[in-house]
């Protein structure tokens, strides 16, 4: 089992609640995990707050962002992401530019430690997780998201 950090008493007593995607990922990761796994669980990073982070000397990072969006209520113009209300169209940060944006800033902070991972892998992987959708319905809205095994 994978070992998570704060602790569950912790994480349960966060001021912002972990939404229930959050809430899933976290307890499937954890028991799913082998122990060669760390899962931070929304880690300060330099004044970010990724929702998870994993680390593990064999596969290096991934950062995760979860989203418990309808897809429905979104739509994609000119590169933009967008939520639609009753009241119009309003600009919402894309996901994947988000986990880049955490990716990036991870990579600043730990490029010294590039040399301990395996050079087969890459560094830093980003995973955005849409609690309410299915993989054809992510992959149809946002084209550009690559899917990619953990082994690979």
């Amino acid at each position: 089992m994978a070992s998570i950090y704060p602790e569950w008493d912790d994480i349960n007593r966060f001021h912002n609640k972990l939404t229930s995607g959050e809430r899933h990922i976290a307890e499937y990761l954890h028991s799913n995990l082998s122990d060669e796994w760390e899962i931070y669980v929304q880690p300060f990073l330099n004044g970010s707050r990724p929702d998870f982070i994993l680390l593990s000397q064999e596969y290096g990072i991934i950062v995760i962002e979860v989203k418990d969006w309808s897809l429905q209520s979104y739509c994609l113009e000119n590169n933009k992401l967008y939520v639609k209300t009753t009241k119009g169209k309003h600009e919402q940060l894309n996901p994947l530019d988000q986990a880049e944006h955490y990716s990036k800033k991870l990579k600043k902070l730990i490029s010294p430690l590039e040399s301990k991972i395996k050079k087969d892998n890459k560094l830093i992987r980003e995973i955005i997780y849409f609690h309410k959708e299915t993989q054809s319905s992510v992959e149809e809205f946002f084209p550009e998201i690559k899917k990619w095994d953990i082994r690979d």
